[in-house]
């Protein structure tokens, strides 16, 4: 099944792309989910993983939760979706420090969200990096699809400040009011980015919305330690998408606007909650062998702690593309994109 997913995407992608050259470049903004060379290059030598916890209940390795890049000089053993779309789209992409137009960086923030640990973060923004293509390159081009992905990292922050409180009936209400009101503000700094981007000369905008961060591997191990993590961290991810969705709603309703949106949410419980035979969606691959090699790599939805492998990252690149591209779609692409590779 797993074979025949894997072909699938491919043919997608083959009959696509002698359709897919509307866009004359391609530009992206986001986290470690989309950085494809800028952490590496930022931060040489600093790219071996740590692991959150040493072990879960006195046996078993916790999943890694990386501080820098891997071999692959990204957050994964492969190539990240970004650079399926791109090459999908016919579109070159490479790291904004190499004069290219991907300007995302692992641990990056969508902008200011009240917290020491991330405002004083030297990662740029998805704000900061909007302003650095601007202030590079003056005017950015109308023709081209600038992706723009991020808010993870803001709500992984959040729950580490406030979703402690929720457990405790004194502070409850006021840790719900924090969590809310940085939800807002993360959706507010998205605004803030779309807005550079577009008054610099931006037309057409893919946005993302955000998987359930409740269910990664890293949000499973926290949980037996402290009862509610995941719970946390799914109805952060709801109340952020929500916010998102309705944002992007009256968005798209701005003359000379072009906003397309897709449910990584939904992707995301399609693979989790109807994984294929032999596929593993809780664990980490790198928690294989006691982090001494992952040796089925196609078999994993999740690469670390929280990051997806390169083939989840193929599948989320092939709904960005029957996103961006709407052309006739074969009658196997929701087997293509419900089934992990």
């Amino acid at each position: 099944m797993r074979n025949r997913c894997a072909y699938l995407v491919v043919l997608l992608f083959a009959v696509f792309t002698a359709q897919a050259q509307a866009y004359s470049s391609m530009f992206v903004f986001g986290d470690s989910l989309s950085d494809d060379g800028n952490n590496a290059l930022a931060l040489p030598g600093f790219g071996i993983p740590q692991t959150v916890a040493p072990f879960k209940d006195g046996n078993s390795l916790a999943p890694l939760v990386p501080v820098g890049t891997y071999a692959s000089n990204n957050y994964s053993n492969g190539p990240v979706w970004v650079d399926y779309l791109a090459s999908a789209l016919n579109l070159p992409l490479t790291p904004a420090l190499l004069g290219g137009t991907n300007f995302a960086y692992g641990g990056a923030v969508t902008g200011p969200l009240g917290l020491p640990k991330t405002d004083l973060s030297p990662i740029p923004s998805l704000e900061q990096q909007a302003s650095l293509a601007v202030a590079t390159l003056g005017t950015l081009p109308s023709d081209a699809l600038y992706v723009v992905w991020g808010g993870g990292n803001d709500l992984r922050a959040l729950s580490e400040a406030f979703g402690p409180g929720l457990a405790d009936p004194q502070t409850r209400q006021q840790a719900a009011l924090n969590l809310q009101i940085g939800i807002s503000q993360s959706l507010g700094n998205l605004g803030t980015t779309l807005g550079t981007l577009a008054g610099a000369g931006a037309n057409h905008f893919l946005i993302p919305n955000l998987p359930d961060l409740g269910i990664t591997p890293i949000a499973r191990f926290l949980e037996s330690g402290a009862p509610g993590t995941q719970q946390t961290l799914t109805d952060l991810s709801v109340a952020f998408n929500n916010g998102l969705a309705s944002a992007i709603s009256t968005m798209q309703g701005i003359p000379g606007f072009s906003l397309i949106s897709i449910d990584i949410f939904a992707l995301n419980h399609a693979v989790v909650d109807h994984p294929a035979p032999g596929m593993n969606v809780t664990d980490a691959c790198t928690s294989q062998n006691g982090f001494q090699g992952c040796t089925d790599q196609q078999n994993f939805v999740y690469w670390d702690g929280i990051h997806p492998t390169t083939a989840t990252h193929q599948q989320i690149a092939a709904l960005a593309f029957s996103a961006v591209r709407p052309v006739p779609v074969p009658a196997s692409l929701p087997l293509a994109l419900g089934s992990p590779l």
